[in-house]
């Protein structure tokens, strides 16, 4: 977000600057303070405050500040409001930040949206330079792609003109992806090109968000939403323009829509309509307007796993049945252009809670290895996560060590598929993962480990078990193993030459 100039680097949006200590000391700065404060509702910063005072003096000539009643002539109109932002912000964002609310939204907000028979309507607001609007459109257009299809519809607003610009050409440097939002990196992947030394948004998911310069303080022109993330701004207002945006924020929310603030705003909040919500170790409110019973408050279907909470079923009841790779294999082969297991998996979870159904694992196993060949990590994560609380075979091993090499954790990686290797010696997949990641430069090492994966693809040739890896026959790992092998005499007999 833009972030004040000498505050704490941890805004989401256009924040304004507010001052180390107190009111400045110059009466130029000072007056221009509380004109500010007045007007925008914030405290803005002494060095913000010299900008806005050298262009104002450029604009109105130097003695402009000794013409009487200047201060009260200022930042009358919009457009004096917006030009003004652009002395009184900084830019200071990137996507996903604060990922635990990215969670929020795909696990529990968005299964409840979806079944809305009309266009889901969000708002970014004070969104700076679109990175947290763009971050929500690529959640939300990727639940809608693999999950369950619904239609929705993203404005985005600022007060500073200047960052608007920016969201709307879509065009980031490399470092607005940091390591807070690191693991949903495969949607930026996915929804954006590389443009020099950053990335752009595709046009696609860039058309799907509307941007437009607005002062929050004037409300939300009469629109309506079912989600509002406002997020690390509200602290930079003094106590009666935060409680007027309280007021405009609840206003535009439908009932039992969701508002969705910074981490370090949620415990100052106090407003009658809004009420306080906890899920996925988030914080967000609720509008649950005078009179609705508070049972209404937001309730989610099961997504991919269920609940971690106490009311999810019990190691003794819920039971995962053994994964056979034929079954596997079987389900993989049965779709085309999706992954009819991944929309089913909700069923199975409620079945499994009612006690009526264990869960298959087959379908599990199948629902994994394609969401890591989507490169969907986190649901990906999500769901071996469950797994392992039940199930600790070989196949689970191996595939949290494919989570790992393909997220470029090598070393990880390893630890699984020796541990995999270490339970199922026929587990040729986990044997050849191993010899790829040897070093090369130890001669003696890759040939045992070579000669290993070798015994292993013989003992479990029959199995399928090709489809953990690749999908190719275990010839063609063989023929590519053997191929290995010789290299490695091959160069361990010229170096003896020489």
């Amino acid at each position: 977000m833009n972030s004040p100039s000498d505050a704490p680097q941890k805004s989401d949006a256009s924040s304004p600057s507010v001052p180390a200590q107190g009111e400045p000391a110059d009466p130029v700065i000072k007056n221009l303070y509380r004109r500010v404060e007045q007007t925008l509702g914030f405290r803005a910063a002494a060095d913000t405050l010299e900008r806005l005072r050298e262009y104002l003096e450029q604009r109105y000539g130097a003695d402009c500040f000794k013409t009487p009643g200047f201060y009260e002539q200022i930042l009358l109109l919009p457009e004096d409001i917006f030009a003004a932002a652009r002395f009184l912000t900084i830019n200071e964002t990137y996507f996903f930040r604060e990922t635990a609310h990215f969670d929020l939204l795909r696990q529990e907000f968005l299964p409840c949206f979806a079944r809305l028979d009309y266009p889901v309507r969000v708002c970014s607001a004070a969104t700076s330079i679109g990175c947290e609007a763009y971050s929500l459109a690529m959640v939300m257009d990727d639940y809608s792609r693999t999950i369950r299809s619904f239609r929705f519809e993203i404005d985005a607003f600022d007060l500073n003109p200047d960052a608007v610009k920016t969201a709307k050409t879509g065009r980031y440097m490399a470092n607005t992806l940091r390591e807070d939002g690191e693991r949903w990196k495969f949607l930026l992947n996915r929804y954006t090109q590389a443009e020099g030394n950053g990335f752009a948004v595709v046009p696609g998911l860039r058309n799907r968000v509307h941007f437009y310069t607005h002062n929050i303080l004037n409300g939300f022109l009469g629109h309506h939403y079912d989600l509002i993330f406002f997020r690390n701004t509200l602290i930079y207002f003094s106590g009666d323009k935060r409680q007027i945006i309280l007021g405009h924020l609840a206003d535009a929310l439908l009932d039992r829509g969701i508002l969705v603030l910074g981490i370090s705003e949620t415990p100052a909040v106090s407003h009658p309509l809004l009420k306080s919500q906890y899920a996925r170790d988030a914080f967000y409110f609720q509008k649950i307007p005078e009179g609705m019973p508070a049972a209404a408050s937001f309730q989610a279907d099961p997504v991919l796993i269920p609940s971690p909470e106490p009311a999810r079923p019990s190691r003794k009841k819920t039971m995962i049945s053994p994964a056979d790779p034929e079954g596997i294999a079987g389900l993989l082969d049965d779709h085309e252009g999706g992954c009819p297991i991944i929309r089913k998996l909700p069923e199975l979870f409620r079945k499994t809670a009612e006690g009526t159904e264990p869960l298959s694992g087959d379908e599990l196993f199948a629902a994994v290895i394609y969401l890591l060949g989507q490169e969907d990590f986190s649901k990906a994560d999500t769901l071996l996560s469950f797994i392992e609380k039940y199930d600790n075979s070989a196949f689970v091993l191996f595939l949290r060590g494919e989570y790992h090499y393909f997220n470029h954790r090598k070393k990880e990686a390893a630890v699984n598929y020796k541990e995999a290797a270490g339970k199922n010696k026929a587990f040729w997949p986990a044997f050849y993962r191993i010899c790829t990641l040897t070093s090369k430069e130890n001669a003696a090492q890759y040939e045992y480990k070579t000669r290993k994966a070798l015994e292993s693809i013989d003992q479990g040739k029959e199995k399928r078990y090709e489809l953990f890896i690749g999908g190719f026959s275990p010839d063609y790992y063989q023929r590519a193993l053997e191929k290995r092998l010789f290299s490695t005499y091959r160069s361990t007999d010229l170096v003896n030459r020489e």
